[in-house]
């Protein structure tokens, strides 16, 4: 297994660089003068073209990446063109927030779409089944911040009984983790179910039944163990999509994570600091992914990494 994640995090390294690299570019090509964000609207020639060269700005882009990628090899992520505090410490200031938000949605997400999956497989073409299929199909169809908005309308304004704004209390999470959790709960309840029904079709699962098991002993036992490997798959991509939507509904509720913190960096041009965001959210979605992988030895003792 050690050799295994040495080859693996080997691997991730060309992913690392390009996600440098395609960051990198985007924003030097996006529309607008960084050195003119910084210094405001109403300064002069000298001020503008001063910052410039403080930040390296004048020099050309192949020389900037060569200077990003030097630091960046020292974890040195540079420093806040706005608030001139070193970007690394904004980062991990913000990044727990992040992260419980999406760990917290990705259980939710699991609990729900998986059992109400099983369910769905259980009682197919039943009224159970297509009473599933419609949620999921609602929840995949609702965009995020419209959902957020909603339940703000419904929890937050009419009934009063969740905070809408903040993250300051666990209270103050359940609105956003439901708004994130809904998409993963869907798409997991689809997944699951088709995995359910092609298992339950095999041969020992038959067997299983015939010998006369109970129905939940051999729905739970044989036929959800050998269908958990696409879902594993599924919920570690979820993560990943879960963890960039949170700059969305971060922007919707308020919440002081790196969602948020990039959003408000983009509109002023804050190059170290959107790089760095983006790079860490980036990494952990890597991470995660060889954690994915991992975890399939523990779901069947047949796969073997190799």
């Amino acid at each position: 297994m050690i050799a295994y994640l040495i080859k693996r995090l080997i691997l991730a390294l060309p992913v690392f660089f390009g996600i440098t690299l395609v960051v990198f570019g985007a924003l030097r090509l996006a529309p607008g003068d960084p050195a003119l964000a910084i210094a405001g609207m109403d300064a002069d020639g000298a001020a503008v073209e001063s910052i410039r060269i403080e930040y390296g700005l004048d020099r050309p882009a192949y020389e900037q990446y060569a200077t990003y990628m030097g630091k960046l090899l020292r974890l040195d992520l540079g420093r806040s063109v706005i608030t001139n505090i070193p970007v690394l410490e904004e980062l991990t200031s913000r990044f727990p927030t992040t992260l419980v938000l999406a760990v917290s949605a990705t259980i939710v997400a699991t609990l729900v779409g998986v059992s109400l999956g099983v369910l769905a497989a259980r009682f197919q073409r039943r009224w159970i089944d297509y009473l599933v299929m419609i949620l999921a199909m609602g929840w995949l169809s609702v965009p995020n911040y419209v959902l957020g908005l909603l339940l703000i309308l419904l929890f937050a304004v009419t009934l009063g009984v969740l905070p809408a704004i903040g993250a300051s209390t666990p209270m103050h999470y359940i609105l956003p983790v439901l708004t994130v959790a809904a998409v993963g709960a869907g798409i997991l309840a689809r997944q699951t179910r088709a995995s359910m029904l092609e298992v339950l079709s095999e041969d020992y699962v038959r067997t299983a039944s015939a010998k006369g098991l109970a129905s939940r002993s051999v729905l739970l036992h044989h036929a959800l163990r050998n269908a958990l490997i696409p879902i594993v798959t599924l919920v570690g991509v979820i993560f990943g999509n879960l963890m960039a939507g949170a700059v969305i509904v971060e922007s919707v509720f308020g919440i002081p994570g790196i969602g948020k913190l990039m959003v408000d960096r983009i509109h002023s041009r804050d190059y170290p600091t959107v790089q760095g965001a983006v790079l860490l959210i980036s990494m952990t979605y890597v991470l995660v992914n060889i954690l994915v992988d991992l975890a399939y030895v523990v779901v069947d003792k047949r796969v073997r990494l190799t």
